[in-house]
């Protein structure tokens, strides 16, 4: 699929709604001086022009919740299994050291 013969008003919801299917980085479009019409053509902040394709950021901000429970299961899993216990977290001590009297 080409991303390079948009409208302003594609680009701009585009742009608000999706993200880089690559590296989940923002979007961003300029005008195509390559087309011989007035058109817009959308590229990623980080992969550049060079883009596969987008998803939506409900999509990416799912999927990074279930990465953050993913990785909390595993911490907890590991460390049981390896016989280290978490150790409690004391608030009121954490923030006495951060800002002592």
């Amino acid at each position: 699929m080409r991303f390079d013969n948009l409208t302003i008003l594609d680009c701009d919801q585009i742009t608000r709604d999706y993200v880089c299917s690559n590296c989940w980085g923002s979007l961003s479009y300029t005008i195509n001086k390559e087309a011989k019409n007035k058109c817009y053509k959308i590229y990623c902040n980080k992969c550049g022009e060079e883009l596969s394709g987008f998803v939506t950021r409900e999509y990416v901000q799912r999927r990074k919740g279930q990465a953050l429970v993913e990785k909390l299961d595993a911490q907890r899993n590991i460390g049981h299994l390896l016989g280290i216990e978490p150790e409690p977290f004391d608030m009121n001590k954490t923030i006495k050291e951060l800002w002592p009297d």
